[in-house]
């Protein structure tokens, strides 16, 4: 058995408000979502940047619909500064075992969020929803990942998602990236044809909004933008 938790990338922890975090943990060497592990017992504690625990008493983790889930108040944070080098600490017993996992989360101002809908991959691809794989009812996984990858780039070249005021800057970037998936998914599943020359088309595409995307930038944190920010250098989609 390999225990392996499924985190994308940092939580987002808005403050003052409440929100329920999730931490699905798997068996990766079993496939499927048949693979997920609920611990017999659990304890969930948030740390800040200090290290001094948010929690005098940790909160106790339940399992719904085999994930990990616990809520926080708003009560839990408004009155905490909001920073990154927060660190979420979940100690799972599993078949017995202790397994304990450590999240990087930022308590944040505003949650980033994805501007894009099927309805926008339809506008570049008209009739896009009839190669939707016979698991699915929409691109929702492909757009969710485009955005989970899209963040990780930006968090790499040191901008935090969270830290960026115009969130729709991020639209065409996200649009291309996700049409980008959806035809590796494609060309993989035997459809072939357009979809190639769409890969590297969308490839391309993705490159070049990526070398001239700029956002306003709340460089300190003060919910007040402090300049426009570019998010470079330049990146090879082709190479992730």
């Amino acid at each position: 058995m390999t225990v392996t938790p499924r985190h994308p990338g940092p939580d987002y922890i808005e403050r003052d408000a409440p929100l329920t975090l999730a931490l699905p943990v798997y068996d990766a060497a079993l496939p499927g979502v048949s693979s997920l592990l609920a611990p017999s017992t659990g304890t969930f504690q948030l740390k800040r940047p200090d290290g001094s625990d948010l929690f005098a008493v940790a909160k106790v983790v339940t399992v719904a619909g085999g994930v990990n889930t616990v809520p926080i108040l708003a009560a839990d944070t408004a009155a905490e500064d909001v920073g990154d080098r927060w660190r979420e600490v979940w100690a799972l017993t599993i078949n017995g075992v202790v397994e304990t996992f450590h999240r990087t989360a930022y308590l944040c101002r505003y949650v980033p969020r994805a501007v894009i809908t099927d309805a926008d991959l339809d506008a570049v691809v008209p009739g896009i929803a009839r190669y939707l794989p016979d698991s699915q009812t929409t691109w929702d996984k492909q757009r969710v990942e485009a955005f989970h990858q899209l963040q990780a780039r930006l968090i790499g070249k040191g901008n935090r998602p969270n830290l960026i005021m115009d969130s729709w800057a991020l639209r065409t970037v996200h649009l291309y990236w996700t049409l980008f998936l959806i035809a590796e998914l494609l060309i993989a599943e035997g459809i072939g044809g357009a979809w190639r020359d769409r890969l590297d088309r969308w490839s391309t595409r993705v490159e070049g909004e990526w070398g001239t995307l700029s956002f306003e930038w709340d460089d300190d944190d003060d919910d007040t933008p402090d300049e426009r920010q570019a998010a470079k250098p330049t990146m090879l989609l082709m190479d992730l």
